[in-house]
Order: structure tokens, then sequence, then C-alpha cells
């Protein structure tokens, strides 16, 4: 196992097929972390799994959409399974369905979003807070987006992707109710990565994903008693 900043960490990362997930499970596998990656495309799965063999055993895989209910039962079992406890939890799977307004927006746009962006998310965190109790210097990370922030975003007239910008405040607000709920116990932390050249940032993104694989990692590090922030790699934002 490569020894470095995150040797022995036990992680589950989500969105791990593709993107800044990918980078990121990457990025703390050569660290020195032991991984366990969910996808729900099966065939990005397969992509990842084949790209992080040299690895070894220190990745495994799962295939999950966590848009759905039983999405968490699963993972909660993997997790018990292999470790019987959780040191770092990184909710990074999320969709963008891009709109110019609510009125170009399909009907259904904010319930599909709200699902995997939000609902996804917290099923995940209750359902693996025992095992999250039971991790050294626990934490959580919900990858979140400067597009969900109050302050110069959403309160300043923007009205493009209102259900992703939406679900990324509300996703915001889980992350300070569980660092509430968990204070003590585990780290609860939101992260923008940055707008990256992904499939869902576009072409047009002036980052790549090696940036946001680093911010994860920086967060990742943050000492044990810093809960209940948003942060842009080192830099704290406001909410």
């Amino acid at each position: 196992m490569p020894q470095g900043k995150m040797s022995g960490k036990r992680v589950l990362l989500t969105g791990v097929s593709r993107g800044i997930g990918f980078r990121a499970a990457e990025k703390l596998l050569e660290e020195g972390a032991e991984l366990i990656g969910v996808g729900r495309n099966k065939a990005n799965l397969d992509k990842a799994k084949k790209k992080l063999a040299k690895f070894g055993k220190a990745a495994t895989f799962l295939l999950a959409d966590v848009s759905k209910p039983d999405a968490a039962k699963k993972i909660k079992d993997a997790v018990a399974k292999r470790w019987g406890a959780l040191d770092l939890l990184v909710n990074d799977a999320a969709i963008l369905i891009w709109s110019e307004s609510w009125e170009k927006e399909d009907e259904a746009g904010l319930e599909q979003t709200v699902q995997t962006n939000v609902l996804g998310p917290h099923r995940i965190i209750r359902a693996l807070i025992p095992l999250l109790r039971k991790g050294k210097n626990a934490r959580v990370i919900n990858v979140s987006s400067g597009a969900g922030m109050i302050q110069g975003n959403i309160g300043n007239g923007t009205k493009d992707m209102p259900s992703y910008r939406l679900s990324k405040l509300a996703l915001n607000g889980l992350t300070m109710l569980y660092a509430n709920h968990l204070k003590g116990a585990v780290s609860v932390l939101s992260l923008d990565p940055g707008w990256i050249k992904t499939d869902m940032g576009g072409a047009n993104a002036p980052e790549e994903t090696p940036a946001a694989a680093q911010r994860v990692l920086d967060t990742a590090l943050m000492p044990a008693e810093i809960t209940g922030k948003f942060f842009k790699g080192k830099q704290e934002l406001p909410w």
C-alpha cells in the first residue's frame, strides 16, 4: 500500500466512475487510502476499475445509484463487510440538468436533481453514521458548488440552472444540520471543487480535474475539529 497523507484511511466515495470523482479517488489512493468507489453506470464503473487496478486490493467498487432509496443500505453493507468502520465519506455523485430558467426546465427536473444531489447524500450519511462514529477522526465531505451560494450567486439575480443551484443550497444546509448533529464525533464539511472541465462542467470550464482532486484532499486533511463549514480547497467560503 502506498504511504502518504491518507495512509490507512478508509474512504467511501460516490461518483467514482468519471470526472471529479474518478480523479479524487485516484488522488486519495495515491496518498495511501483504502477506498470503496460507488458508481451507477456499470460500463463506466468497469472502466474506472481497470484504470485504478494498479492500486490492487486498496480499491474496490460497488454498483449503486444514489438517487434510489435502496442505495444507502447497499453502501452501508459494503462498508460494514470490508472494514466495520469508516473514516471518510465523500458524497460526490451529482447531476446537472441545464436550463435557462424554471420556465425552460423540464417539469421533473427539480425532483430528479433533488433525488440525486440532496436525498442521496442524506440517506447515505444517515445510514453510515454508526460506522463513521467508529472511524478515526471521521469526516463527511459533501461536494457542493459555488452555484449554490446565496452570497454573490443565487442572491445576485442569477436564474439559470435553477434546480442544480437549489439542490446545492440544500446540500449546504444538510452539511450544517449534520455537523450540528454529529458535533464532537464526526466532522461534516461542504466543498466547492471549482468549475471543472468535465461532462458536467463543460468544455468552457477553466480548470481540470486534478485541481478538484487536490481540493478534495485538502479538505480531507483539515483538522478534525473543523466542521459545519464550506471550503474551496483550503479557502473558506461564505454560505
